[in-house]
Protein backbone atom coordinates (compact mmCIF):
# COMPACT_ATOMS: atom_id res chain seq x y z
CA UNK A 1 0.00 0.00 0.00
CA UNK A 2 3.43 2.36 0.41
CA UNK A 3 3.72 2.30 -3.49
CA UNK A 4 0.20 4.73 -4.82
CA UNK A 5 1.68 6.95 -1.41
CA UNK A 6 5.10 7.07 -3.12
CA UNK A 7 3.96 7.98 -6.59
CA UNK A 8 1.52 10.55 -5.15
CA UNK A 9 4.60 12.08 -3.29
CA UNK A 10 6.87 12.09 -6.33
CA UNK A 11 4.09 13.89 -8.26
CA UNK A 12 3.26 16.38 -6.12
CA UNK A 13 7.48 17.19 -5.99
CA UNK A 14 7.04 17.16 -10.24
CA UNK A 15 4.77 19.81 -9.91
CA UNK A 16 5.93 21.75 -7.43
CA UNK A 17 9.43 21.87 -9.34
CA UNK A 18 7.57 22.78 -13.14
CA UNK A 19 5.20 25.10 -11.03
CA UNK A 20 8.69 27.49 -9.78
CA UNK A 21 9.67 27.13 -13.15
CA UNK A 22 7.32 28.83 -14.79
CA UNK A 23 6.53 31.18 -12.08
CA UNK A 24 9.85 32.94 -11.11
CA UNK A 25 12.13 34.48 -14.11
CA UNK A 26 15.47 32.86 -12.98
CA UNK A 27 13.65 29.16 -12.78
CA UNK A 28 11.90 30.31 -16.27
CA UNK A 29 15.15 31.32 -17.88
CA UNK A 30 16.57 28.16 -16.89
CA UNK A 31 13.82 26.22 -18.42
CA UNK A 32 13.96 28.64 -21.58
CA UNK A 33 18.55 27.70 -21.49
CA UNK A 34 17.58 23.93 -21.33
CA UNK A 35 14.96 24.24 -24.20
CA UNK A 36 17.92 26.55 -26.26
CA UNK A 37 20.01 23.73 -25.91
CA UNK A 38 17.64 20.74 -27.09
CA UNK A 39 16.65 23.00 -30.10
CA UNK A 40 20.43 23.31 -31.02
CA UNK A 41 21.49 20.11 -30.73
CA UNK A 42 18.60 18.06 -32.54
CA UNK A 43 17.25 18.01 -35.56
CA UNK A 44 13.72 16.43 -37.51
CA UNK A 45 12.71 13.57 -38.82
CA UNK A 46 10.33 12.76 -41.04
CA UNK A 47 8.91 8.75 -40.21
CA UNK A 48 7.06 6.51 -43.07
CA UNK A 49 5.61 4.22 -40.79
CA UNK A 50 2.57 2.25 -41.15
CA UNK A 51 -0.18 2.75 -38.00
CA UNK A 52 -0.27 -0.67 -35.72
CA UNK A 53 2.78 -1.69 -37.15
CA UNK A 54 5.13 0.90 -36.03
CA UNK A 55 2.36 3.27 -33.70
CA UNK A 56 -1.09 3.75 -32.86
CA UNK A 57 -2.69 6.61 -32.40
CA UNK A 58 -4.49 4.93 -30.22
CA UNK A 59 -1.46 4.34 -27.75
CA UNK A 60 -1.25 6.30 -24.15
CA UNK A 61 0.47 9.23 -24.43
CA UNK A 62 3.76 9.22 -22.06
CA UNK A 63 3.47 12.57 -20.62
CA UNK A 64 -0.41 12.53 -20.06
CA UNK A 65 -0.50 9.39 -18.41
CA UNK A 66 1.49 10.75 -15.51
CA UNK A 67 0.03 12.55 -12.31
CA UNK A 68 1.32 16.11 -13.94
CA UNK A 69 -0.89 19.01 -13.00
CA UNK A 70 -3.04 19.77 -16.22
CA UNK A 71 -2.70 23.24 -16.17
CA UNK A 72 0.80 23.56 -16.30
CA UNK A 73 0.57 21.29 -18.94
CA UNK A 74 -1.13 23.36 -20.78
CA UNK A 75 1.41 25.84 -20.26
CA UNK A 76 3.80 23.82 -22.30
CA UNK A 77 1.34 21.76 -24.64
CA UNK A 78 -0.43 24.13 -27.62
CA UNK A 79 -3.67 25.38 -27.04
CA UNK A 80 -5.68 23.14 -29.32
CA UNK A 81 -4.08 20.29 -27.35
CA UNK A 82 -6.43 17.55 -25.92
CA UNK A 83 -5.51 18.01 -22.27
CA UNK A 84 -8.50 15.13 -21.57
CA UNK A 85 -7.41 12.80 -23.21
CA UNK A 86 -4.71 10.30 -22.77
CA UNK A 87 -4.27 9.25 -26.00
CA UNK A 88 -1.17 9.85 -27.65
CA UNK A 89 -1.43 13.52 -29.95
CA UNK A 90 -0.89 13.46 -33.42
CA UNK A 91 2.15 16.12 -32.91
CA UNK A 92 3.66 14.04 -30.38
CA UNK A 93 3.98 10.43 -31.77
CA UNK A 94 6.10 7.62 -29.92
CA UNK A 95 6.98 4.12 -31.47
CA UNK A 96 6.05 0.72 -30.01
CA UNK A 97 8.42 -0.22 -27.39
CA UNK A 98 11.13 -2.97 -28.83
CA UNK A 99 10.16 -2.50 -32.80
CA UNK A 100 12.91 -1.28 -34.88
CA UNK A 101 12.53 1.57 -37.40
CA UNK A 102 14.45 0.31 -40.14
CA UNK A 103 17.06 3.32 -41.73
CA UNK A 104 14.75 3.37 -45.12
CA UNK A 105 11.82 4.42 -43.16
CA UNK A 106 13.98 7.76 -41.37
CA UNK A 107 14.50 11.23 -43.58
CA UNK A 108 16.59 14.06 -41.53
CA UNK A 109 14.16 17.08 -42.38
CA UNK A 110 17.18 19.96 -44.28
CA UNK A 111 16.54 23.36 -44.65
CA UNK A 112 19.27 25.26 -47.08
CA UNK A 113 22.14 23.89 -45.44
CA UNK A 114 20.72 23.30 -41.80
CA UNK A 115 19.26 20.49 -39.80
CA UNK A 116 19.24 22.21 -37.21
CA UNK A 117 16.07 21.90 -35.38
CA UNK A 118 15.67 25.96 -34.20
CA UNK A 119 16.47 26.85 -38.05
CA UNK A 120 13.41 24.66 -38.63
CA UNK A 121 11.03 26.04 -36.75
CA UNK A 122 11.90 30.01 -37.13
CA UNK A 123 11.44 29.11 -40.85
CA UNK A 124 7.85 27.50 -40.51
CA UNK A 125 7.08 30.02 -37.65
CA UNK A 126 7.90 33.40 -40.03
CA UNK A 127 6.47 31.14 -43.11
CA UNK A 128 3.19 29.72 -42.04
CA UNK A 129 2.66 32.80 -39.93
CA UNK A 130 1.65 31.04 -37.08
CA UNK A 131 -0.17 33.10 -33.85
CA UNK A 132 2.40 31.38 -31.05
CA UNK A 133 0.95 33.87 -28.59
CA UNK A 134 -2.53 31.90 -28.99
CA UNK A 135 -1.59 28.46 -29.58
CA UNK A 136 2.10 28.00 -27.38
CA UNK A 137 2.52 30.84 -25.04
CA UNK A 138 5.36 29.20 -23.23
CA UNK A 139 7.40 28.95 -26.96
CA UNK A 140 6.29 32.21 -27.97
CA UNK A 141 8.02 33.66 -24.31
CA UNK A 142 11.30 31.41 -25.13
CA UNK A 143 11.25 33.01 -28.73
CA UNK A 144 11.08 35.98 -27.36
CA UNK A 145 13.69 35.56 -24.67
CA UNK A 146 16.12 34.82 -26.95
CA UNK A 147 14.75 37.87 -29.38
CA UNK A 148 14.38 35.52 -32.50
CA UNK A 149 10.91 36.58 -33.31
CA UNK A 150 10.67 38.76 -36.62
CA UNK A 151 8.59 41.71 -35.89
Amino acid sequence: MRLPVLHYFVAIIVNLAVWLEFRFKPFKIKSFKIMKDILDNSCFLILDLEEEVYFSYKDIGEVKNQKFNRKLLKTVYARQNKMNSKKMDYWNMHTFSNVAIPPNKITLIKLHDSYNCLDILLWMIENIKLDLKVLSPYLYEFLDYYKLLKK
